[in-house]
C-alpha cells in the first residue's frame, strides 16, 4: 500500500490544503492527514476544533485518515512507517521553510521523502493567514474554507465572536 502524510497546525483546514489532499490521493492509496501540535504556534483555533473540523473535512473519506499526533513529524513517519511527506508548495518562501525543514528532519529520519505538491491557481493564495486576516478585517472567510465545514466553522466562531470584528 502506498501512503504519505501531510502534516501541520490547519489554523483551520482550508480549500488550499484540500486541494494539496486531492492532489495526493491521486497517487496514494492512503493519506494521513496529521493534525501536529506546534507549542511555538499561537493558533485561533483549539487543538479539538482542529480536530474535529479535520474529521469533518474526510467524513467518508476512506483514503484518509485524520489523526492527531503530539510530537515530532519524524516519530509520526517512524510510528507509520510512512517515509513521504507531502508539503504544499505556493512560492519561493514555502520552498525554502520547506527546504530547511526537510534538512533538518533527514538527519533524524533518513528515509524521509518530501514530495512538493503546488496547489491550482484558483486555491494558491489560500492560506490559514488570510482566512484569520478575513475573520477580524470582516472579509468573507468562508470562501476559504472547503463547503462541508463552514457551517461548523460558523458556529465555533461564534463562541468566539468577542474577538472578531463582525
Amino acid at each position: 500500500m502506498k501512503k504519505c502524510v501531510f502534516a501541520g497546525s490547519f489554523d483551520p483546514f482550508t480549500k488550499g490544503h484540500l486541494n494539496v489532499v486531492k492532489k495526493a490521493l491521486k497517487t496514494y492509496d492512503l493519506v494521513y492527514v496529521a493534525l501536529m501540535n506546534n507549542q511555538n504556534k499561537d493558533c485561533f483555533f483549539s487543538l479539538s476544533e482542529r480536530f474535529e473540523i479535520l474529521k469533518t473535512v474526510f467524513s467518508g473519506e476512506e483514503k484518509v485518515k485524520v489523526v492527531f499526533w503530539d510530537g515530532f513529524l519524524v516519530d509520526f513517519l517512524s510510528f507509520y512507517n510512512v517515509t513521504d511527506n507531502v508539503r504544499g508548495i505556493r512560492n519561493e518562501e514555502d520552498k525554502k521553510y520547506e527546504t530547511v525543514m526537510y534538512n533538518y528532519n533527514k538527519k533524524l529520519y533518513p528515509d524521509i521523502k518530501n514530495i512538493y505538491v503546488t496547489p491550482d491557481n484558483d486555491v494558491i493564495k489560500i492560506s490559514s493567514s488570510a482566512f484569520k486576516k478575513a475573520i477580524f478585517e470582516g472579509g468573507d472567510y468562508l470562501s476559504y474554507l472547503p463547503e462541508n465545514v463552514r457551517e461548523k466553522v460558523k458556529e465555533i466562531l461564534l463562541s468566539k465572536k468577542e474577538k472578531i470584528k463582525n
